[in-house]
């Protein structure tokens, strides 16, 4: 598959990654759509979850730009679809320093549609 719905997933093994921030979101996001985990392992390593996929130990959800391990594939989850929205605030009026400047001149160069 080249992507994912997420009801494709009821019952696989699951790595927890501890420190995802996103499980309330997602319940909110899949409403009524039952899918139920077999939750293998919890770590707050992301190193220790994908050496466990590497080994076959089972499936995890990871933000779509962290660095994997070699060899590890990904997949988009659709239906629903899983996103972020980014927001970027600063104060009126304040100068910036060097390095804040160029951030927010990069942030706001950046296409962030392009994967969508």
């Amino acid at each position: 598959m080249n992507t994912v719905p997420v009801s494709e997933l009821d019952d696989e093994t699951y790595l927890a990654r501890a420190n995802c921030e996103y499980p309330d979101y997602y319940s909110d996001r899949v409403g009524d759509l039952t899918v139920r985990f077999k939750v293998r392992y919890e770590s707050e390593r992301e190193d220790w979850i994908q050496a466990m996929i590497l080994a076959g130990l089972g499936c995890s959800f990871m933000p779509e730009y962290l660095p994997l391990f070699p060899g590890i594939k990904t997949r988009a989850l659709v239906e629903p679809e899983i996103f972020r929205e980014v927001s970027l605030l600063t104060v009126r009026g304040r100068r910036f320093t060097l390095v804040l400047e160029t951030f927010v001149r990069t942030v706001k160069a950046y296409n962030w549609g392009a994967g969508v």
